[in-house]
């Protein structure tokens, strides 16, 4: 009888920091659009087009 009661959780990988790496990562990415805001606007619409993200409630701003 198979109990999938006693599945152990994944371990940690060792050596290896999510919090350093987000870290890292929002760092980086805040150095990029720091004050860019039409950097951000023009990587935003390539993704919606790239990923084929459409919003029903699209507004204007």
């Amino acid at each position: 009888m198979n109990n999938n009661n006693n599945i152990t959780p994944p371990q940690p990988i060792e050596g290896f920091h999510t919090v350093e790496m987000m870290r890292e990562i929002r760092e980086k990415l805040s150095e990029k659009y720091w004050q860019r805001n039409n950097i951000l606007k023009q990587d935003m619409e390539g993704l919606r087009k790239k990923y084929n993200f459409n919003f029903a409630n699209k507004t204007n701003s």
